[in-house]
């Protein structure tokens, strides 16, 4: 009879853990007491915002992203690029209460490094954030030079991606003689000039050039995009055709880095 008993009371300690295991398993993300639980505040941040900068340049409707550098008498435009209740903008003495705004800074600020801030206010994540008052000011600096001065123009030493060890110098310029501006590419390709006018599908900030359609003379049908970085990195990527009888349109495509030359 007792070891009928001992029997018994295994099988009933038996049962009792084998039915706390069978309780559903927590699996509800939004519980906290559940082994799969996601915080959900490590998913967002405090209110931030940010603006881009943007030049106009050729075409009323091409407008380039800008950084460091922007052009005088070119139209610059200041956007938001994150959400807010409401922006204000402060450049200079004016106040502007806008999502963008649009202006240009005429030739009597070149040379100078500029302030352009944004304050903004939004609704703030008080639930995981219960300091946060829901406002930012963002200020950027900008520096207003001439076209001439871009940093895109100048005496670049690069080299093509087929022969990364032969390096030579190439140079651009920007001409305006009174009657006409242009741009010029000096050694481009070695022992050879060319030339791009300017015409709509020739666009340029400081930063960067593009040439989106070409004649074939005097320039040899040079179309790409020419670009150099805050680090003076500069990349060349371009093609040109490899005659100049226009019955043979056939190009060569052209893939150069390398870095401007102080």
């Amino acid at each position: 009879m007792l070891k009928s008993n001992s029997y018994l009371f295994i099988l009933l300690v038996f049962t009792v853990f084998s039915c706390s295991s069978c309780k559903e398993e927590c699996l509800d993300k939004t519980n906290p007491a559940c082994p799969n639980y996601v915080d959900p505040c490590l998913a967002t941040t405090e209110f931030e915002s940010d603006f881009v900068m943007e030049q106009r340049v050729s075409s009323p409707d091409t407008y380039f992203e800008v950084r460091s550098f922007v052009l005088s008498n070119s139209p610059l435009r200041l956007r938001i690029n994150t959400p807010a209740d409401s922006v204000k903008w402060i450049i200079g003495a004016d106040i502007i209460e806008a999502n963008e705004y649009t202006f240009t800074f005429p030739e009597e600020f070149e040379g100078q490094t500029l302030p352009l801030t944004m304050i903004t206010r939004g609704t703030p994540n008080s639930d995981c954030f219960p300091n946060d008052n829901g406002r930012d000011t963002v200020t950027k600096y900008v520096r207003v030079i001439s076209r001439d001065e871009a940093p895109i123009f100048g005496t670049f030493r690069i080299a093509k991606s087929t022969a990364p060890l032969d390096s030579f110098d190439v140079y651009l310029n920007y001409v305006d003689d009174g009657f006409d501006w242009y741009y010029e590419f000096d050694n481009l390709i070695p022992s050879e000039y060319y030339c791009v006018r300017h015409f709509p599908d020739v666009i340029c900030n400081a930063t960067k050039l593009e040439i989106r359609n070409s004649v074939i003379l005097p320039c040899w049908g040079i179309k790409g995009v020419f670009e150099i970085d805050e680090n003076n990195r500069f990349t060349a990527d371009f093609s040109h055709v490899i005659s100049i009888d226009p019955i043979n349109s056939d190009r060569i495509e052209v893939h150069a880095s390398g870095r401007k030359l102080e």
